[in-house]
């Protein structure tokens, strides 16, 4: 029985957005929010984190698909559900 994989680009999927908080972290604060898609059998979604600098100083950071649940709430309720010292670990794994 051969397994097949489904692979999504998060760029060129449609994505859901939705504000998760802001955090402050190096010196600067930054808009955490979610990129959520469809897959087969549920929701994919990842974290990006905007600076709240202007245009051009520092480029969002986006994590790597990180979320699965069966519906949309599901992921953005993982999402809600991490503390601010989380998010912020997350962030700094940027480099």
């Amino acid at each position: 029985m051969m397994t097949r994989f489904e692979i999504v680009d998060p760029e060129r999927a449609a994505t859901r957005t939705a504000a998760v908080r802001r955090i402050s972290a190096m010196g600067i604060h930054w808009r955490a929010r979610m990129e959520a898609w469809q897959v087969r059998g549920g929701w994919r979604a990842r974290l990006v984190f905007e600076p709240d600098v202007p245009t051009g100083r520092l480029e969002p950071r986006k994590c790597a698909p990180t979320f699965y649940g069966a519906t949309l709430t599901d992921v953005l309720q993982a999402a809600h559900d991490l503390s601010d010292e989380r998010l912020r670990e997350i962030l700094h794994s940027f480099g």
